[in-house]
């Protein structure tokens, strides 16, 4: 990655940069539970799960399981660990600029893209959550 040199002050898309580095703090797994006991299995994803489905089964998997997407944190550490990720990932973007000022810029409440005509909303189709640890690394920041 180039990064031109001797900047006074270096922005930093503070959004972007939570997100990557929370979601290096989680797992993600599935919970799958066989709508006639209830009882929940774990899987890695589902590729794993459809491995234990013999294969004249393997049709019926939508009518006959819930399958719940989940995560959770690597280790009761993550937030420190993420804390550490983010000062680190910020001095190595400040020494690399040379900046002697780092501006780290989170999205608002409002949004001047929110105004515009667009044919469709902007940043309209995400649904997935954000990660586990997100909302807490940006309240530190």
């Amino acid at each position: 990655m180039t990064i031109l040199n001797n900047f006074e002050t270096v922005v930093i898309d503070g959004d972007w940069l939570l997100y990557n580095i929370s979601s290096t703090c989680e797992n993600s797994y599935i919970e799958v539970r066989d709508c006639e006991t209830s009882i929940p299995q774990r899987y890695k994803n589902i590729t794993e799960f459809r491995k234990t489905i013999p294969k004249d089964e393997s049709s019926t998997v939508r009518d006959d399981y819930i399958i719940d997407e989940k995560k959770e944190l690597k280790s009761p550490t993550s937030f420190t660990t993420g804390v550490f990720s983010l000062k680190s990932k910020i001095e190595k973007i400040r020494r690399q600029s040379k900046a002697k000022k780092v501006i780290i810029a989170l999205a608002g409440t409002s949004n001047f893209r929110d105004r515009i005509p667009l044919p469709v909303k902007y940043k309209g189709q995400r649904t997935s959550p954000k990660p586990l640890i997100f909302y807490d690394l940006r309240q530190y920041v």
